[in-house]
Formats: structure tokens, sequence, C-alpha cells
């Protein structure tokens, strides 16, 4: 959704057969209700559904920019609130393992929101600090409405286009795939 709804009336010119429902569902059920899906490859993807990588996964902490030099200072996240959210609990403690430094859960004040779009609007807002997936956070970053002070780490998972039948035989997937590529090359960059 944060990604994507941007990008709508982009699409809808580019791509003007297609009619876009959007669903903030997720996991194994992904393509229960709807033609296509954009999901992260955090559970096994069903059989009888077509999986096209899209782009990997990077995390990496997010605030407000102001707050940005109280986190690289000499006792980094000292008193900064780290936010959570209920879809990815674990993502602190996947930064940490990924990169062998930040803080400890039980040392900092927590806040937990139900889902990352909830989690990053408190970060820009300046309630704390969250994990954010690089293509979440990327506009924002990018604007100057959140910063990274540590950059973004390779968390080994992946987005795809999820399908009922693979885009070679299905012309309208495959029309939607192509944009989605080329909308998303940039985020396939390795960058810190």
């Amino acid at each position: 959704m944060r990604w994507l709804i941007p990008r709508l009336p982009h699409l809808a010119a580019n791509v003007p057969d297609l009619t876009v429902h959007l669903s903030a569902g997720g996991g194994p059920d992904a393509l229960d209700d709807v033609d296509v899906a954009i999901r992260r490859d955090d559970f096994a993807f069903p059989g009888r559904v077509s999986g096209t990588r899209l782009f990997g996964e990077r995390i990496g902490p997010v605030c407000r920019p102001d707050l940005a030099g109280e986190l690289l200072g000499e006792a980094p996240f000292a008193g900064a609130t780290l936010l959570h959210t209920r879809t990815r609990p674990g993502a602190w403690e996947d930064w940490r393992r990924l990169t062998g430094t930040g803080p400890t859960p039980d040392a900092s004040p927590q806040q937990t929101f139900e889902h990352f779009y909830l989690t990053l609007q408190a970060a820009a807002a300046g309630v704390g600090v969250a994990i954010g997936p690089y293509a979440l956070v990327h506009d924002e970053v990018t604007q100057g409405r959140l910063a990274a002070p540590f950059g973004f780490v390779a968390d080994g998972t992946s987005y795809h286009l999820l399908s009922h039948r693979p885009p070679a035989e299905d012309p309208q997937v495959a029309r939607l795939l192509t944009w989605l590529r080329a909308r998303t090359s940039h985020l396939n960059a390795p960058k810190p």
C-alpha cells in the first residue's frame, strides 16, 4: 500500500486495462480472492501460484531527520523509543543479527503499532525509531521526511509478484510485471 498508492496514477496511465483493488492481506492464501498479489517471501508460496521476483528486501532504522544525529552519538539509541510493527515483531532483532549492532530492546522504551504504515508515520512524526523496509521508506528518505542514519542491509527475503498463471501465459500480468520492474529497478541497486 505504502509504495503502490502514490504510483497508482502512473500505473493507470501505463496499464489502462488493469483494475486495481488493494487489500492489506498476506500469507499463503495471498491469491484466494485476487488475481495478483505483491508479497514478501517470508512464507512458502502455494504450488498453484506463480511467483516472479521483483526486488530484495533491505531494512534499516529510520527516524525524523532531526533525531538522526542523536542516534549516531556516543551512546547510539540512548533514550530512543523503539517502534515495532505487529506484522514483523522481530524486525529490530533481525537488524541487530544482520549488523551485529543496535539497541537492546529491554533497555529502551518501546511502542508497537498494528501495521508498518502506522509505525513509519510515527517515526516521521518523531515518536521514535522504526526498522523500515527500504522499498517502503525510499520516497520519504529521498524527500527528507525520514532519515536512515545507519543505511540499509539485505535481510535475505525478496518481494514477488504472485499470480495464478506465469506472466508469459497472461498478457495482463506480463504488462503489470513490466511496469513493476521499471518502477522498482532502483530498489535492487546496492546502496547503504
